[in-house]
């Protein structure tokens, strides 16, 4: 068969009357427009990652205003001017990347298996370059207190993050046995360990 024989029989099936039943599409009419609704349109994406940055920032921020801002105090300037512009940008990339993800047809910054993997990296390398006391004294003890205190911010994040972005669309799911935490709130935990906790390194 021949290019030109295939593009008869697509012409001639294109022009072969295919009429439907007008009370079937009566049906299917109803059907679809008693299920519309009005609905509020979402705000702008900068808003949307806004309240991301505020829920994610201000929440550790409020903790450390509470507990005492301990870690700064024992930090030094090259480590605060290290850390804390490196976990402002990837705060921001992933509330970013969580409202493109929730937005169809939107561009992507960067696929959030990668950006998960580079963020960690990320944090591992500045964490490792800054800090070199690795005493391990009364590190569990100190390690549950840092970990409960971070949890016990990092979990409203979340939530307040879900609520957020529950009106949008997951148009790139993960599956259920890779799902992660929610993105907006993985900074939470490293954001609030710099900030809250009693460093062991001058203790």
């Amino acid at each position: 068969m021949k290019d030109n024989e295939i593009d008869d029989i697509l012409k001639r099936a294109g022009r072969a009357p295919h009429e439907v039943d007008p009370a079937l599409l009566d049906r299917v009419t109803g059907s679809i427009g008693s299920s519309l609704t009005p609905i509020r349109p979402l705000p702008p994406a900068r808003m949307l990652t806004a309240g991301l940055l505020f829920l994610c920032v201000g929440i550790p921020l409020l903790g450390a205003a509470v507990l005492g801002f301990h870690g700064i105090e024992k930090m030094s300037a090259l480590q605060r001017a290290m850390i804390f512009p490196t976990l402002g940008m990837l705060i921001w990339l992933a509330g970013a990347e969580s409202i493109q993800q929730m937005t169809p047809g939107s561009r992507r910054l960067a696929a959030p298996g990668f950006l998960l993997a580079a963020a960690s990296l990320a944090l591992i390398a500045v964490f490792a370059g800054l800090f070199h006391d690795y005493a391990t004294d009364r590190f569990v003890r100190q390690g549950v207190v840092c970990l409960t205190a971070g949890l016990s911010f990092a979990a409203p994040a979340g939530l307040a993050s879900w609520l957020l972005l529950r009106r949008g669309y997951a148009v790139n799911p993960w599956p259920p046995e890779w799902q992660p935490a929610p993105w907006p709130a993985s900074p939470v935990q490293p954001c609030w360990n710099c900030i809250v906790p009693i460093s062991r390194r001058r203790t």
